[in-house]
Formats: C-alpha cells, sequence, structure tokens
C-alpha cells in the first residue's frame, strides 16, 4: 500500500514540476517563430509613419498591442498558428478599405504562420490600422 502512496505522490510531483501533460506555449515548438504587429494611426489630418513591434518566444497570456483602442494578448500559440484575444473595438476591414461601424468587434482571431491580417479600429474620425503578421 505505502509504494502505492508514493507512486501516487511522486506522479503528482512529476505533474506539478513540468507543468502538466504538454502545452501549446512549448519554446521549441515556437523556436524561429515570430509575430510581427504594424501600426498607423490616422485621423483627420491623415496617417502616421508605421510602427512595426516584432514578439519571439511568445506564450499565452503575452500581450502583443494596447492603446486606447483595445488590448491584443496571446491566448495561444505554436509552430502552426496564434490564437489572439482581443479585449477592445477592431474589425477586419471591407474590401473597398471602409470600416463597418456596425459589425460585431472581433474577440479572437487565429492566424496560420506564414499569414497575416488586417484589422482597423472601430472608429470614424481617428483610428488605427493593424496588419499582423506570424511568421
Amino acid at each position: 500500500m505505502r509504494i502505492k502512496a508514493v507512486l501516487i505522490v511522486a506522479a503528482v510531483l512529476v505533474l506539478v514540476v513540468t507543468g502538466g501533460c504538454g502545452t501549446t506555449n512549448d519554446s521549441n515548438l515556437t523556436e524561429g517563430a515570430a509575430l510581427s504587429v504594424e501600426t498607423k494611426d490616422y485621423n483627420d489630418l491623415g496617417e502616421s509613419v508605421d510602427n512595426i513591434n516584432t514578439y519571439e518566444n511568445l506564450k499565452a497570456g503575452d500581450e502583443v498591442y494596447r492603446s486606447a483602442y483595445g488590448v491584443i494578448k496571446v491566448k495561444s500559440v505554436n509552430a502552426e498558428r496564434i490564437v489572439l484575444k482581443i479585449d477592445g473595438y477592431f474589425v477586419e476591414p471591407n474590401e473597398d478599405g471602409s470600416i463597418n461601424l456596425s459589425a460585431h468587434s472581433l474577440k479572437k482571431i487565429t492566424i496560420q504562420r506564414g499569414e497575416s491580417i488586417k484589422l482597423n479600429s472601430q472608429t470614424m474620425d481617428a483610428g488605427v490600422k493593424l496588419t499582423i503578421k506570424y511568421e
């Protein structure tokens, strides 16, 4: 009976120390992967110069964008895709580049490695355009 109890305690300790039975945030799985967030602010006077931030070794909970328009954090990441959680007011632009002000704001986006997505703040006179790439 004691051996069984010792084995159970050992198994629990292994799970606690290693963080469970696997993760989508293993740095080996995302080695070489990078997320770039290009921002371009605009207002009635025009657009700003592009600002590009690049992030590597991302894990769940990491913040990749913050402004008055919202916050974007990593929900999960692996070598094939990244899932981002959006807390704010962002939509994909219409084909003509306009913004649907009555659309439901995005809450989550998934970007496959090698792809990008464009988002606009759901605002009229001033806002931000984002291009997010997972490479």
